[in-house]
């Protein structure tokens, strides 16, 4: 998983500001960007503009690429055991007393109360 992400929505909502301000339609923008006015409408869907196209709105809009790059939050992962535990339960090839003997040695193993 990246460690950031570009939030699209709020690039989009920059660009939109300034075209409107400007007084351009999206098809104007896209042409003075020499790109698809299409790649605006997968903007605004989440799509993240390929890396030259992203410079170029940023470098248009006069801010930093960086006001738009933010740190993926990290999800937290449930613990090993329960993890475990889930996909054991959940198997038809295994009875639930030998579920429950593995997630047991596993507990121990890991060193925690059974």
């Amino acid at each position: 998983m990246p460690n950031s992400h570009i939030s699209c929505p709020q690039l989009h909502a920059a660009l939109n500001a300034k075209r409107q301000a400007m007084g351009l339609s999206w098809r104007q923008l896209a042409d003075m960007f020499e790109t698809s006015s299409s790649n605006f409408t997968r903007l605004k869907q989440g799509s993240v503009p390929q890396a030259d196209l992203f410079l170029t709105y940023t470098h248009w809009l006069g801010v930093p690429a960086a006001t738009f790059v933010y740190p993926t939050p990290k999800v937290k992962q449930p613990p090993l055991l329960v993890e475990v535990a889930l996909l054991l339960y959940d198997r038809d090839d295994f009875m639930s007393e030998q579920s429950s003997r593995i997630v047991d040695i596993l507990a121990a193993a890991l060193g925690l109360p059974s």
